[in-house]
């Protein structure tokens, strides 16, 4: 009895190393199947950025943040007008500044000074207008603008009217050699532009600002019920690339990364090799990564052989194995 037990147990012990011998064993990698792209969701600044490659993400994770983009006011002045409020879609002029100076002069030297030497006027010069009429209006100005025997002045104190013709004084007292004329405009608002979706308004009408003060914040898109500057993982998955980079500039829409829905085992081999593998064919694979050699199971979906080629790629589904990092190295056998 006991020799009969002995012959069975070398028998299939035979058997299991010939179906072993049997198995080829051809190298593979870990491909990434089916991929989303993670998308800019509006313009402006990537100041945000915590997605790597490798990482397995959930839906609705956040990986990284867009910050609004800001506008400031030009110049000192008065905000005279806003014309759009927080969540509304900007086209256009937003914000309108009446500038600190009410008035521009536009004045010549020429034929009013009696000597070359006192006509040089200089910007950022003050000056003192008076009207020619009767001199009863007045102001103060700077020069802002020297073109030849033509210069600019903008008024920042006094009160003189539109369209008059002014003399133009370097003595607050009006007693010093002319150093010009000029005709008096008013000096019309400075519009401030936007687009996108307004997120912020740090102003109100009626308000003083300076130049560089912050007015307002948007986002650069055209959906104005989307707008947000958070970056969120679109699906389940592996993130296989980024190319997203922290403090760069991007439009809505712009890739910054790509989650790798599913996972593939790509095997490459020679067309005489064909023969080893079926579509829905079960084959085993060994991880490069795992020292202990754990075979594991994977479908074949297809085979890829272009016509001529002598090359095919066979194309295999990992079953239950879900933390595969792309690039990895297995060994896949043909389970024949």
């Amino acid at each position: 009895m006991r020799i009969l037990f002995r012959c069975a147990a070398l028998i299939l012990a035979a058997a299991l190393l010939s179906s072993v011998a049997t198995a080829d064993t051809f190298t593979g990698t870990v491909t990434a199947g089916q991929t989303a792209l993670v998308t800019a969701p509006s313009g402006g600044i990537l100041t945000e950025w915590t997605g790597e490659i490798g990482q397995s993400v959930t839906a609705g994770e956040i990986l990284g943040h867009v910050r609004e983009a800001r506008a400031f006011s030009p110049l000192d002045g008065t905000v005279v007008a806003i014309h759009a409020q927080e969540g509304d879609f900007l086209s256009g002029t937003t914000v309108e500044i009446a500038p600190e100076s009410l008035y521009t002069v536009y004045c010549t030297v020429k034929d009013y000074v009696k000597s070359a030497g006192s006509a040089v006027v200089h910007i950022g010069e003050t000056v003192y207008l008076q009207c020619v009429r009767d001199g009863t209006h007045r102001a103060e100005g700077t020069v802002v603008d020297v073109d030849g025997a033509n210069y600019t002045v903008e008024t920042t104190a006094g009160e003189l009217y539109v369209g008059e013709a002014v003399n133009v004084y370097r003595s607050a007292s009006f007693d010093s050699e002319l150093a010009g004329r000029g005709t008096v405009i008013a000096h019309s608002p400075v519009a401030v532009k936007g687009s996108g979706v307004m997120t912020r308004l740090r102003v109100a009408v009626g308000d003083r600002v300076w130049r560089g003060q912050w007015l307002f914040s948007s986002l650069d898109t055209a959906r104005a019920q989307a707008a947000t500057g958070t970056v969120a993982a679109t699906v389940d998955g592996i993130l296989v690339s980024v190319q997203a980079q922290r403090g760069a500039s991007v439009q809505e829409g712009t890739p910054l990364a790509e989650i790798a829905t599913s996972l593939r085992l790509h095997v490459e081999v020679s067309t005489e090799e064909l023969s080893h593998f079926t579509p829905g064919q079960v084959c085993r694979y060994i991880r490069a990564d795992d020292r202990h050699e754990t075979r594991r199971s994977a479908i074949v979906i297809q085979i890829l052989n272009p016509d001529g080629a002598e090359t095919a790629t066979i194309e295999l589904v990992p079953l239950g194995d879900r933390d595969l990092p792309i690039g990895l190295t297995v060994r896949v056998e043909d389970g024949k």
